[in-house]
């Protein structure tokens, strides 16, 4: 991690040229007062994505089922060039 708040409602993902974000459902909540849509409460996946590029894709796939993540797809290949695996986390 970049950064992690010492709250644990707030962290950051140094990932080369850009630095993804995260915040707990507390924070989200304190910031959204007007509410919004958890993905873990969703039945279908949400309509958004953040694609990340690896060439181990089996074993990030892996990696990331043994931390938690719900798999939606097994890693699959499409026109790019790479393969792509689709997972769901709470965070």
């Amino acid at each position: 991690p970049r950064f992690v708040h010492e709250s644990g409602t707030y962290g950051e993902l140094d990932t080369g040229e850009t630095t993804l974000a995260f915040a707990s459902h507390t924070l989200g909540q304190a910031n959204l007062p007007q509410g919004y849509v958890r993905a873990d409460r969703s039945v279908t996946p949400l309509g958004m994505e953040i694609g990340l590029i690896t060439p181990k894709i089996e074993e990030v796939h892996a990696r990331a089922l043994d931390c938690g993540a719900a798999e939606i797809s097994h890693p699959k290949s499409f026109i790019i060039p790479d393969h792509v695996g689709f997972h769901t986390w709470d965070l």
